[in-house]
């Protein structure tokens, strides 16, 4: 909610910063894998890559079956960002 009020790219820096501080372990696992993935994408290293994208697959199912509604309710723009990601990094691998 923070991000749209920001009003430059330091305070966006910050707010991320801040966000991820806070953010539960699940979502950072989550969004550690992601970003391994990527970083496995770019570097080439595809059975890798897919490893860290069905981890995050399995993960991402994890905390939906896990977390109450309220919480999927309070980190939904977070989720639906790290879901969005996933898709596109699974769609490069398809490629």
């Amino acid at each position: 909610m923070l991000r749209y009020l920001v009003s430059n790219k330091d305070q966006l820096s910050e707010y991320n910063s801040f966000a991820t501080v806070h953010m539960p372990e699940d979502l950072l696992r989550l969004s550690e894998l992601l970003s391994e993935a990527k970083a496995l994408i770019n570097n080439e290293v595809y059975d890798e890559a897919r490893q860290r994208i069905r981890d995050a697959r399995e993960l991402l199912g994890q905390i939906r079956s896990r977390w109450d509604a309220v919480m999927t309710k309070l980190y939904a723009d977070e989720i639906s960002e790290l879901e969005d990601l996933l898709k596109r990094l699974e769609d490069a691998l398809s490629k």
